[in-house]
C-alpha cells in the first residue's frame, strides 16, 4: 500500500488509498518516540508534533492497552481523549478499536521502548 512522506524533518506517512475519503489513515517509523512515558519530567513531543502534522486534535486521542489478543472495543464519544501516555490512561486490555463516531482519532501507538 503506498504511503506519502507528509514531512521532512520526522517519518510520518499517509496512506494515498484514503486520500478520496473524509478520514486520516497515517504511521510514523522510528524517526518519532511514541511508546508510553515512565518519565513525565520532560514531555513527549513526538505525539504533538505528530498531530499537528496530520491536523489533528491531540487532545481528542484514544489509545488502547494493547495485550495481543482479539478484544474490539467500540469508541464512542465518551471514550474521547482517553490518550495512553502511559499505561494507567488507556483503555484497557484492546487491541482493536471501531468507532461509528466522527473526529475522533484512534491511535495505537508502540508499547515496547
Amino acid at each position: 500500500m503506498e504511503a506519502l512522506k507528509i514531512s521532512k524533518e520526522k517519518g510520518c506517512h499517509q496512506f494515498n488509498i484514503f486520500s478520496g475519503f473524509p478520514v486520516v489513515a497515517a504511521f510514523s517509523d522510528r524517526t518519532f518516540d511514541m511508546c508510553f512515558q515512565e518519565d513525565f519530567s520532560s514531555p513527549n513531543r513526538d505525539r504533538e508534533i505528530f498531530c499537528d502534522l496530520l491536523k489533528l486534535p491531540g487532545s481528542d486521542l484514544v489509545c488502547p492497552e494493547q495485550i495481543h489478543s482479539a478484544n474490539i472495543i467500540l469508541i464512542t464519544d465518551e471514550s474521547k481523549g482517553k490518550v495512553a501516555v502511559s499505561k494507567e490512561n488507556a483503555i484497557a486490555k484492546s487491541d482493536g478499536m471501531i468507532t461509528k463516531e466522527r473526529r475522533i482519532p484512534l491511535v495505537f501507538w508502540n508499547v515496547n521502548h
